[in-house]
C-alpha cells in the first residue's frame, strides 16, 4: 500500500465563524458597498456559506465581499493543513508495475464539525433585514444590525459600540467536509496496472454545488510536464478493458526484476474510475487509444477525461454527468507526419456529459445530497490536421439537466459544448449521428473546423468539403453554431434555406415524482418556444489560413 490519503480532523461549530473588517480590498467588485456605509464595519460570517457567482468566481462566507484573503490567515492545524489528498509520482526509463494486490491511496480527507449554535451579521436596508450569506450586492444598505459608529469631527477617529444578541442566530447539526483526493502519475514507457486506486471523497452536506465539492482522484498516464507536445506521449498503445495482466505473465515464468518487459499494449481497466476510484483522468499514448464496443467506462459527475494519441478508436460508452470528454489526435514519435492522426467515434458509440436531473421534493423521496452537476459538459474531438470521424449512429450528449428545488421550483442547467476540429487543412467527416444540447431554456454550442464547408442540398454538387444540411441548423437544440473552414472555401448553395432556431425541452406533469438521476428526456419533449420565451440562435461563419479562400453565400 502506498498511502498519500488526507487526514481527518474534528473542529467546534464556532470554528465556522470568520470576523473580519470590510475594507476596500474586501468590497473591490462590489461598487455600490466600496463606499457605503458597510466599509469599515466588522462583520461575522458563516464559512459554510458558499456559492458561484456568474461569472464562475466562488464567493465565501458572503457575496458581498471577496474574503479570500481573510481565509488564507485563518490559523489551521496540521490535520486540516494535511487534509487534501497527496501525490504519487512513479518516474522510469523501463517499466512500472502496480500488481493486483497493490493499493495506491491518493483519497481525500474530512474535517468534521460539532453541533452548535452559529451567531452571524445582520444587514438592514430599508426596514428588511438581510442574513450576510444572502445579502444581494446590487443592494443599498443602511448598515450593520446590532451596531452604532461614531467618528469624531476633531480627531477623525472613529468608534463602533456593539449591542450583545442582534444578530442572525442559526444552530447546526454536527457535519463533515470533504476535501480534494490527490493524484497519481505514471511517466514510463511500459506499465502494467493491476492494482487498485482509491481517489475517492466525502461529499459534505453543504458540498453540492460545482466549483465547491471536492475534487476526486487524478490519474495520469504519461509525462504531463514535458516542455513539447510529442515528448508527453511515452507509452505505445493504450486499451480500456477489464483485464489483468501481471497474475497470467508470472505463471508463465516472467521475473519482473530480472526479465524484459514482454508488454506492449497498455491495459486500463474502467472499473478504476467508478465506485471509490478516480473520477479525473488523462492518458497519453504514442499510437492508438482504444475504447472496444464492449466498452462502458463511467466517471462521476463533474470529472473529466483527456486521451491524447496519434489515432483514437472510440467504439463503447463514456459517460461523465456535467464533465468534459476531450480526444485529441496529435504527432506523436510513432506518427509525426502532419495529417496522419485520426479520432474516431464508430457507429453505437456514445459519449454522455449531460447534466443531471435532481429532485429534492418530497414526493421524490426528498434531498439526497446529490452534487447539483446540472449544466451539460463538453465533448470535444480534435485532430492536428488530420481526421475527425463520427460515424452514422453514434451519438454525443451535452444536453442541460435541471434541480427541482424542495419547495418545487425548477433550476434550470444550460446545454453544453461539442466542438468538432481537425485542425488546419484537415477534416471532418459527420455522419447522421446524433447530437443532443438541448435544455430547458438555454442550448449548447457547436462548432466545426474542417478544410473546406458546404451549407445545402442538391447544389453542393460532388464535393470534398464537409457537407451540413440546412436542416441540421434546427435539430440537436444548439444555441449558437460557429463554423471555420481552415484552408478551402465555405459556401452556402443556392438551395440552403437557413433557419436557424433552436428547441427546448418542456417537463411532463410527471417530472414532480421522477427521482434523481432518472433520463430527463424520458419526462420531457422537444418543442419550439414562442418568441418571447426562446433565445435566439446565432451562426458565425469564418475561413483561415494562409491559402486563397473564399465565403460564398
Amino acid at each position: 500500500i502506498i498511502d498519500v490519503s488526507g487526514a481527518s480532523a474534528e473542529l467546534p461549530a464556532d470554528r465556522l465563524l470568520l470576523e473580519v473588517e470590510l475594507r476596500a480590498e474586501e468590497l473591490k467588485d462590489s461598487p455600490l458597498q466600496r463606499d457605503g456605509v458597510l466599509r469599515g464595519k466588522k462583520v461575522t460570517v458563516d464559512l459554510r456559506k458558499q456559492g458561484v457567482r456568474e461569472d464562475g468566481s466562488v464567493w465565501v462566507g458572503t457575496p458581498l465581499a471577496d474574503l479570500s484573503g481573510a481565509v488564507e490567515t485563518v490559523e489551521r492545524s496540521v490535520a486540516e493543513r494535511n487534509a487534501a489528498g497527496g501525490t504519487v509520482k512513479m518516474v522510469s526509463q523501463g517499466d512500472v508495475i502496480v500488481a493486483p494486490e497493490a493499493l495506491i491511496d491518493i483519497s481525500g480527507g474530512r474535517v468534521d464539525y460539532a453541533a452548535g449554535q452559529l451567531k452571524t451579521t445582520l444587514l438592514s436596508s430599508g426596514g428588511r433585514l438581510y442574513d450576510i450569506s444572502e445579502a444581494d450586492p446590487s443592494i443599498i444598505y443602511d448598515g450593520v444590525v446590532g451596531q452604532y459608529s461614531r467618528t469624531s469631527s476633531k480627531w477623525g477617529v472613529t468608534r463602533i459600540w456593539e449591542f450583545p444578541g442582534v444578530s442572525a442566530t442559526t444552530y447546526t447539526e454536527a457535519f463533515s467536509e470533504g476535501r480534494d483526493a490527490g493524484s497519481v502519475i505514471f511517466n514510463t514507457p511500459r506499465l502494467i496496472l493491476d492494482g487498485g486506486i482509491d481517489g475517492s471523497v466525502v461529499q459534505g452536506l453543504y458540498q453540492r454545488e460545482p466549483g465547491i465539492a471536492p475534487t476526486p482522484g487524478r490519474l495520469v498516464i504519461g509525462y504531463e510536464d514535458a516542455g513539447s507536445e510529442i515528448a508527453r506521449h511515452r507509452i505505445g498503445s493504450l486499451d480500456f478493458r477489464e483485464e489483468f495482466l501481471f497474475g497470467d505473465l508470472v505463471m508463465a515464468g516472467f521475473d519482473p526484476l530480472r526479465d524484459a518487459f514482454p508488454v506492449l499494449e497498455t491495459v486500463l481497466r474502467p472499473s478504476l474510475f467508478s465506485g471509490d476510484g478516480v473520477g479525473i483522468g488523462q492518458v497519453f499514448a504514442n499510437s492508438t487509444i482504444t475504447l472496444g464496443s464492449d466498452v462502458a467506462l463511467t466517471l462521476p459527475a463533474g470529472g473529466e477525461l483527456g486521451l491524447s494519441a496519434a489515432n483514437i478508436d472510440i467504439a463503447g460508452s463514456i459517460s461523465v454527468p456535467g464533465g468534459e470528454i476531450a480526444a485529441d489526435a496529435v504527432r506523436t514519435v510513432s506518427v509525426p507526419q502532419i495529417g496522419a492522426q485520426t479520432v474516431s467515434l464508430r457507429e453505437g458509440a456514445v459519449l454522455d456529459t449531460a447534466g443531471r436531473w435532481i429532485n429534492d421534493g418530497v414526493m421524490a423521496g426528498g434531498p439526497d445530497g446529490t452534487p447539483l452537476w446540472i449544466d451539460g459538459g463538453s465533448v470535444e474531438l480534435a485532430s492536428d490536421g488530420g481526421e475527425v470521424l463520427v460515424e452514422d449512429g453514434a451519438r454525443i450528449d451535452v444536453a442541460g439537466g435541471a434541480w427541482r428545488e424542495v419547495q418545487g421550483g425548477i433550476v434550470v442547467g444550460t446545454g453544453g459544448d461539442i466542438p468538432l476540429d481537425a485542425g488546419t487543412g484537415g477534416t471532418v467527416l459527420l455522419g447522421n449521428a446524433e447530437l443532443d444540447a438541448s435544455s430547458l431554456s438555454r442550448g449548447g454550442s457547436f462548432s466545426l473546423t474542417s478544410n473546406s464547408l458546404c451549407i445545402g442540398g442538391a447544389a453542393c454538387g460532388e464535393t470534398d468539403a464537409m457537407v451540413l444540411a440546412p436542416e441540421f441548423f434546427g435539430a440537436g437544440g444548439f444555441g449558437s453554431y460557429r463554423l471555420t473552414a481552415s484552408l478551402g472555401d465555405l459556401v452556402v448553395a443556392g438551395d440552403a434555406d437557413l433557419r436557424p432556431m433552436q428547441k427546448n425541452r418542456v417537463l411532463d406533469a410527471s417530472h414532480v415524482t421522477r427521482e434523481t438521476g432518472a433520463d430527463l428526456a424520458s419526462f420531457s419533449r422537444l418543442e419550439t418556444l414562442p418568441d418571447y420565451l426562446r433565445s435566439g440562435t446565432g451562426v458565425t461563419l469564418r475561413t483561415t489560413g494562409n491559402h486563397p479562400a473564399e465565403m460564398r453565400i
